[in-house]
């Protein structure tokens, strides 16, 4: 008996080591192939990939000015289609790791509307529109740390940086008549090269929601600053002016998804950003009867204002 007893004793430890060792096994890793869940707040993937198109409006400002009555504003008109590719790596269920970059699909831009308030000095303003052709590279990267990770709502917030490139050629100008200057009605070819650089710096908080049947919602809000640099010639005019510029830079987005399978999911987003910074600009006159003359410390102010809107496919592994 005491043998039999020995037996059952030492059949039950084994059961009861057993049973420990698979409760340290995550569910769903005991069954071979198990799918994870089809999107969430609490996504299980590590790696989301996304291309999208989005179609970008808005307009790259700059203003100079005396400090008084007399001040000159030109606004680049965006109007393009913007390719993107997005990832976000999850290398924990508490941290997020993201990268997009973006450039732009076709080159029109939209119109150069310049503005030469002349204030007090006894002619009308003089206004022109150009046609624009524009080029555009950027990226953004960052990381999130989840503050709320449950079901059905997240919570992730983290620093982050980005940097774009922005280029203008204008041409086909067209020029209001002015009485007091001796301006053409139309001058045909290029008129102006426009490069703006910024480097943006600061924070984002992105809210998550799952909603119901592989629906889900999310809300990101930036805010931070920007350091802004750019460079004008003026080709008719022999001239170049550089700016150099700080300020605050802010965006919120929305988006939408639908996930048919754990794997794929449609994606929808809308977003307006901008920012707006101070800072000094220094021109020069490298021909022309002006050749040499130079201007600095002037008054500047170059700002951004953009809505977008668009849709892709995020692959998810």
């Amino acid at each position: 008996m005491s043998r039999i007893a020995g037996k059952r004793e030492s059949g039950a430890a084994r059961i009861a080591l057993l049973g420990i060792a698979l409760s340290a096994v995550p569910v769903g890793a005991a069954e071979e192939g198990a799918e994870p869940e089809a999107g969430g707040a609490l996504d299980s993937h590590v790696i989301r990939l996304t291309p999208r198109l989005r179609y970008v409006t808005g307009a790259e400002v700059y203003q100079i000015s005396d400090g008084g009555t007399k001040y000159s504003r030109l606004r680049f008109g965006i109007e393009n289609l913007l390719a993107e590719l997005a990832i976000v790596g999850r290398p924990s269920p508490s941290i997020e790791m993201r990268g997009e970059v973006w450039t732009n699909v076709d080159k029109r831009a939209g119109t150069l509307t310049d503005r030469d308030y002349l204030g007090d000095f006894g002619c009308p303003d003089l206004h022109s529109r150009s046609d624009l052709d524009m080029r555009i590279a950027g990226g953004r990267a960052g990381v999130d740390f989840g503050i709320l990770t449950g079901f059905p709502l997240a919570l992730w917030l983290g620093p982050e940086v980005g940097y774009e490139r922005t280029f203008f050629a204008a041409d086909k100008t067209r020029y209001t008549p002015n009485p007091c200057l001796q301006v053409p009605s139309f001058i045909p070819e290029r008129a102006l090269e426009y490069t703006r650089h910024r480097i943006d710096v600061g924070a984002a908080v992105r809210l998550a929601l799952s909603i119901i049947a592989g629906f889900s919602a999310d809300l990101t809000l930036r805010w931070g600053s920007v350091v802004v640099w750019d460079h004008d010639d003026h080709l008719l005019r022999f001239k170049e002016a550089r700016s150099w510029a700080w300020g605050p830079a802010g965006g919120v987005e929305a988006g939408l998804a639908f996930a048919p399978s754990p794997w794929v999911a449609i994606r929808g987003m809308a977003g307006v950003s901008g920012y707006y910074a101070w800072g000094k600009q220094d021109q020069e006159f490298y021909g022309g009867p002006n050749a040499g003359l130079e201007y600095d410390g002037i008054d500047a102010e170059l700002w951004s204002e953009r809505f977008g809107a668009g849709a892709g496919i995020e692959f998810r592994f």
